[in-house]
């Protein structure tokens, strides 16, 4: 069955439309790279958006539901904000995205810190919505000529 994209505000119009026409994946990930790293033209801010926007149609390519986007627990709770929240059949995954120049520095980027934000935050989520199955930690880098998605990174 084709996947249906939707956009949103924070997404460029340029975008769903190369969506709407049912451009392939790889067509289109080339296509948002003067989007993704032509600083000229956009600030880190939509980038980054832009960045998390890629990553959702990455996963729901592999088969993830999206559950929730940019999901945060409180204001000042010391709780970090997940990027993605996926769910394929009894996994749910949490999923923090980096926008960088490369994978190295995507990964370096996740700090013991911020990973203890996470998974406080991932521990708030499973309480409130009770999930039963199981959880993991992804991070997605989304870099100029590629993607890498990595599996149990926290």
């Amino acid at each position: 069955a084709p996947v249906k994209f939707s956009c949103s505000a924070a997404v460029p119009r340029r975008i769903c439309i190369c969506l709407d026409n049912k451009i392939s994946f790889g067509l289109w990930l080339s296509g948002c790279r003067k989007l993704l790293y032509n600083h000229s033209m956009t600030n880190s801010y939509t980038t980054g958006l832009v960045a998390e926007f890629v990553a959702r149609m990455y996963l729901r390519l592999h088969g993830f539901r999206i559950v929730k986007s940019r999901y945060v627990t409180g204001r000042n709770t010391g709780r970090a904000e997940i990027d993605i929240i996926a769910r394929r059949g009894n996994l749910l995954a949490f999923i923090e995205v980096k926008r960088r120049s490369d994978i190295r520095t995507g990964l370096d980027a996740i700090t013991p810190p911020q990973a203890i934000r996470l998974r406080r935050s991932a521990e708030t989520y499973i309480a409130q919505t009770r999930w039963m199955g199981d959880a993991r930690f992804d991070a997605i880098v989304v870099a100029p000529h590629k993607i890498r998605w990595i599996r149990g990174v926290i």
